[in-house]
């Protein structure tokens, strides 16, 4: 696929590459602050016109909190007015509100791909979700899934560095077919590993990352850099 981008709209589709994202959260860092991801530093029109781009080449499209059907595509007033809408009032859930999303179409996620170059075989879904981590040290469960065993084997091994201390002996192996990576890619094949483990909180522990954790970020994020 062979398609120029500008910076602000190559950002727009690599926040949305997991994420449905909601539009009033893009111009004051609250979108960049939720996914852990580097701000645009784009002005207020390089956003308008990444986004309206965007939808007009069908590379995104917009619907409501959580909800899969389309809208029409949005005039530059409209995304105007949602991007600058004031942010939610404290108490008030966004699944009550009017707050519109974008995602990817499957053109966009082709897009993203021709630029980005990302390697698939490296990204382990689920490599730092902890369920049942109350309290810490406590009791977890884990669930990973990927294309390639052999980086998850490895991850297993590493997780320590992160705070998932993985109970060798708890882990089940199980393929998975088809595997939705994200909403808009699929792979024919995956493995699957879930497990038990002893959840530290290594961040509050020791008052940041240590090296052995940021090195093992690093590892699992070199499948996509932006």
């Amino acid at each position: 696929m062979s398609i120029q981008l500008s910076r602000a709209e190559l950002w727009l589709l690599d926040v949305a590459v997991h994420y449905a994202i909601f539009m009033r959260g893009l111009m004051n860092g609250e979108v960049a602050a939720h996914i852990n991801h580097s701000d645009h530093g784009c002005s207020a029109d390089q956003i308008v016109n990444g986004l309206l781009r965007l939808f007009d080449e069908g590379l995104i499209v917009q619907s409501p909190f959580k909800a899969r059907r389309r809208l029409p595509l949005p005039t530059r007033g409209e995304i105007e007015a949602e991007l600058f809408q004031r942010p939610l009032p404290e108490g008030v859930a966004i699944e009550t509100s009017n707050t519109l999303y974008y995602r990817l179409t499957p053109a966009g996620g082709a897009a993203w791909e021709s630029f980005m170059h990302p390697q698939w075989d490296g990204y382990i879904e689920g490599a730092r979700t902890v369920t049942g981590s109350n309290n810490p040290p406590c009791l977890a469960r884990g669930c990973v899934t990927g294309t390639d065993r052999g980086r998850i084997e490895t991850y297993l091994n590493q997780a320590p560095q992160i705070g998932h201390y993985v109970k060798r002996e708890t882990v089940r192996w199980e393929c998975v077919s088809p595997w939705r990576a994200t909403y808009w890619k699929t792979f024919p094949l995956a493995h699957r590993a879930g497990f038990k483990m002893i959840y530290h909180d290594v961040y509050a522990e020791n008052g940041g990352w240590p090296l052995g954790a940021l090195e093992l970020h690093t590892y699992l994020d070199y499948w996509r850099r932006w």
